[in-house]
């Protein structure tokens, strides 16, 4: 199998089993109501989508929805650069970078972008030594303490 197609295959797989982490929350005492999968409401931030029952506290505020981006690579030995992030090469883009997708959704009118948290899923660490260390060490723990639902 080439590369590029192993990459596809086993992408996909990754993103299927961050999907069924929170799926299977929801079978138990849950706060989920809805999960998407490939869902188109934000761009680039589409791969799970999570709309809790009652609102979730994070940090000092509280959210009711989840967007879920989930990035696989083939060779897991690599890392997180903010370099990659600002990259739209990264992310197999020719214009917007990462970053620039955050931004964009957060431009979004389709969302309330301070009652949302958007997270990426990865195999990769971020570099030693990379101010992502920094940025991501002044961030309190986000699933420190769970708590009106999701509009659509």
């Amino acid at each position: 199998m080439g590369n590029s197609v192993a990459a596809r295959e086993l992408g996909d797989i990754y993103q299927a089993m961050v999907f069924w982490k929170y799926a299977i929350q929801m079978f138990r005492d849950s706060d989920i109501g809805q999960i998407g999968y490939e869902y188109g409401k934000v761009k680039s931030f589409d791969d799970i989508v999570i709309c809790y029952k009652k609102e979730q506290r994070f940090r000092d505020t509280y959210i009711d929805t989840d967007y879920i981006q989930v990035k696989f690579h083939v060779k897991q030995s690599d890392e997180f650069t903010m370099d990659n992030l600002l990259d739209p090469a990264f992310i197999n883009a020719k214009t917007n970078s990462f970053l620039q997708n955050v931004v964009n959704a957060y431009k979004n009118d389709k969302i309330d972008f301070s009652r949302s948290r958007f997270t990426m899923y990865s195999v990769w660490r971020i570099r030693s030594g990379d101010i992502l260390n920094k940025l991501i060490e002044t961030i309190p723990n986000p699933q420190q303490s769970w708590g009106e639902s999701c509009t659509q």
